[in-house]
């Protein structure tokens, strides 16, 4: 599907425009934010602004946006190094703003973090 960045990245590509905001980037904590539009007008936003720690490797925040009117945001509060293999959050934050003075909050934790763990080596073979 061409709006999920984690799972179809070249679909995602192809159905927007992604531009590095302007004085975003900063070299020394390797962070960058993308601003994203819509190549075809849909009900659900019309820009994403996606912090990356190009870094680490990891989208540490994204805010999706219909207008001008902000309509979710989520931001990676810590993140870990698994396994001596990759970074990934473990504790992330998801605003929703309910009307101009409030908002739902809610944290997300993951502990005990496993990278291939349960899943058949067969999973990784490249087919011909």
């Amino acid at each position: 599907d061409e709006m999920d960045i984690c799972f179809d990245q070249d679909a995602f590509k192809a159905a927007h425009n992604i531009t590095i905001q302007t004085g975003s980037q900063d070299t020394e904590e390797k962070s960058v934010i993308l601003e994203v539009t819509p190549k075809t007008a849909n009900n659900l936003y019309t820009k994403i602004l996606i912090g990356i720690d190009y870094g680490k490797g990891i989208i540490e925040s994204w805010e999706l946006y219909k207008d001008t009117t902000l309509v979710l945001k989520m931001n990676v509060i810590e993140s870990g190094y698994i396994d001596d293999l990759i970074w990934l959050p473990t504790k992330m934050q998801k605003i929703t703003p309910i009307d101009d003075s409030s908002e739902l909050t809610a944290t997300m934790k993951y502990t005990e973090v496993e990278i291939n763990v349960g899943i058949n080596p067969n999973q990784f073979e490249v087919g011909e």
